[in-house]
């Protein structure tokens, strides 16, 4: 930066480092100034005060918050920031990964503990982190009242007005009527410890521990499209456990997360907690000591997926379900959290689902009878799932019997004289069948191939990033000291691993591309990630951002016609996705469209989106390929 803007990086050194050093000082006033004000609170309990919680960006800025500081304390109220009185020795619920969610999560629990203190959110409209972080504050306030104010353009100060002056009667009347009570953390009764291979399940109501292939224990496992939740189900029952999965989401499904969410989270954590309901509800235990076991995928940000089982455990715990655990799989890890042998079981059922997903929607666009290669199609994945369970030499057997009546399907076209679009976005709705099934069944209707980004896809991305990680600790500490903190080890580890998973991909594909019903496909990940991490996104933004727009990319340039971009409503990962990639591909005459799904149907306006894109892919003759 001091070399863009004319000066020597020495000089630009010398200013960071002089900058960091004031600013530490000011935190440090700053932070003293804050006990000061605490102990003032302390020492004058009939005295009110109200910390302001929020971002600093909105909760105090004069033009952002509309005045609320001024408008409490023209009511006699003084106003103190969370940043000055949080705890910073303070628990908080796991996983939080945003800096400032954080700070105010520590300050609700400096609030909940001063009974002359009470809380004032200030958030804004379709914010992503408060949509889970409001029912965490509900969680831990207990009975105590708080005030929430979403603020958004159409925000009226009169209405603000009033909302501050009911909850300064609520506040009046719970301090003059209400003894507070002593917050209890909540306590689920069963608890996961990870093994070598598999787990244990601890009953800590009994202290014993038992693996989660004892018979007491159902795994189940959430939906992400037909095949693969299937699948995966079919390859865990092989290693001794029971395992089902959970029924696809529908709107009925859909409706049951909302009736007990606040409509605020982002759709994937909604489907994925309706099929839960949905399965509890209908779940009938075949013993009474049965502890159902639900795999929740997790992150560490920015995407809100690492809350899910956060809000999913607290809200089980409300409903009852005393029996129902959570087991969390990380991302940073590419959820090997089983053991290096059943993930290697794992993973050739995420590769079959894949690359059959692929191929039914082959036999849709290509077959002169959809409907009779369809039936070939679930005779042939009736055949995966049964020979799944019973090892590689089945399996093959399985592969080379399904290649032999898919090729004998009559096809009308081939795919190489097809229009093809590949569907990039955020990793849920991409491939779960509620949420893309609209934009498949359009595209399918007009003659083009929608290729959906697999959950391959996504596990090789989170390799990608593991490897990028390790790079950049080798350049930070050295070889030898990396190299003591077991850098060698996680190196070798990760490149055996990734290799194996390749090995495993290439044999599916070279066993099944002969029945022409799958589509080309770069498969050069490292090369196209190189050069999106250049063009598009930062790796440092560990999420689809990065992978979506590299892979969006060398598709164009690899015999694709069209891209479709699919996230949640307000998701900020696929916003990013739109805004790095959407100006590129116009920039290069490549068509593009960019859908936010809420689960439910699409309206009209969007759904012209949609055949206009169509229409341009149908259209497009690549004169001439982006370099």
């Amino acid at each position: 930066m001091a070399v863009k803007l004319g000066r020597s990086a020495q000089e630009g050194a010398f200013a960071y480092d002089a900058a960091v050093h004031h600013f530490r000082r000011f935190q440090e006033a700053y932070r003293a100034r804050g006990r000061e004000i605490l102990e003032e609170i302390r020492s004058n309990p009939d005295r009110l005060y109200v910390a302001l919680l929020g971002r600093p960006y909105n909760a105090f800025t004069r033009d952002a918050n509309m005045g609320i500081p001024r408008k409490f304390t023209s009511r006699g109220v003084s106003v103190v920031p969370f940043d000055m009185i949080f705890d910073e020795s303070a628990e908080i619920y796991p996983n939080m990964y945003w800096y400032y969610g954080q700070m105010d999560m520590k300050a609700v629990r400096r609030v909940r503990e001063i009974p002359n203190l009470m809380l004032t959110w200030v958030s804004n409209f379709s914010c992503a982190p408060d949509s889970f972080m409001l029912h965490y504050l509900r969680w831990m306030m207990g009975e105590k009242p708080y005030l929430v104010l979403e603020m958004d353009s159409h925000t009226a100060d009169a209405g603000i007005d009033t909302r501050i002056e009911a909850f300064l009667d609520i506040v009046d009347s719970y301090r003059r009527h209400v003894k507070p009570t002593v917050h209890r953390d909540m306590e689920r009764r069963y608890r996961i410890h990870l093994k070598k291979q598999f787990a244990d399940v601890e009953d800590t109501a009994t202290g014993e521990r038992f693996d989660i292939r004892d018979p007491r224990v159902l795994l189940v496992w959430p939906p992400m499209g037909d095949l693969s939740t299937e699948l995966v189900a079919a390859a865990t029952r092989r290693q001794g456990i029971r395992s089902v999965h959970m029924p696809i989401p529908d709107l009925r499904s859909t409706q049951m997360a909302r009736n007990v969410a606040s409509g605020k989270e982002c759709i994937p954590s909604l489907l994925v907690l309706g099929s839960m309901l949905q399965f509890l509800d209908k779940h009938r235990p075949e013993r009474k000591d049965e502890v159902i076991l639900v795999y929740v995928p997790s992150t560490l940000g920015p995407c809100r997926t690492g809350q899910y089982h956060v809000f999913y455990d607290h809200l089980l715990h409300d409903m009852g379900f005393e029996n129902v655990v959570l087991f969390v799989g990380l991302g940073e890890n590419s959820y090997r959290e089983f053991g290096p042998g059943f993930t290697s079981e794992l993973w050739k059922a995420v590769v079959l689902s894949d690359y059959f997903t692929d191929i039914r929607h082959g036999i849709r666009v290509l077959a002169q009878d959809p409907q009779a290669g369809l039936k070939v199609f679930d005779e042939c994945w009736r055949d995966v799932v049964d020979s799944v369970g019973n090892g590689r030499k089945d399996l093959d057997a399985c592969l080379a019997r399904c290649r032999e009546r898919l090729m004998a399907i009559p096809k009308r076209i081939t795919m190489d004289e097809v229009k093809k679009v590949m569907v990039v976005g955020e990793i849920y709705v991409r491939r779960d069948n509620f949420s893309v099934q609209e934009l498949v069944d359009h595209l399918i209707s007009q003659g083009i191939y929608p290729k959906l980004a697999g959950v391959t896809e996504w596990i090789y991305y989170m390799d990608w990033s593991q490897r990028y990680l390790l790079q950049n600790q080798l350049r930070r500490d050295g070889l030898v000291r990396a190299a003591l903190g077991g850098w060698l080890k996680d190196k070798a580890f990760l490149e055996a691993e990734s290799w194996y998973k390749r090995r495993v991909e290439k044999h599916v594909r070279k066993a099944l591309s002969p029945t022409g019903f799958l589509p080309g496909m770069h498969d050069d990940m490292d090369g196209a990630l190189a050069r999106g991490t250049k063009e598009f996104v930062s790796p440092e933004l560990e999420s689809e951002s990065t992978i979506s727009p590299a892979v969006a990319a060398a598709a164009m340039e690899h015999g694709y016609d069209g891209i479709a971009i699919i996230a949640p409503f307000g998701c900020l990962i696929g916003r990013v996705i739109e805004g790095v990639y959407a100006p590129w591909a116009k920039k290069n005459g490549y068509p593009v469209v960019t859908l936010e799904n809420d689960g439910q149907p699409y309206p009209p306006n969007i759904i012209s989106r949609i055949e206009v894109f169509s229409h341009n892919v149908l259209r497009y003759e690549p004169r001439q390929r982006h370099t």
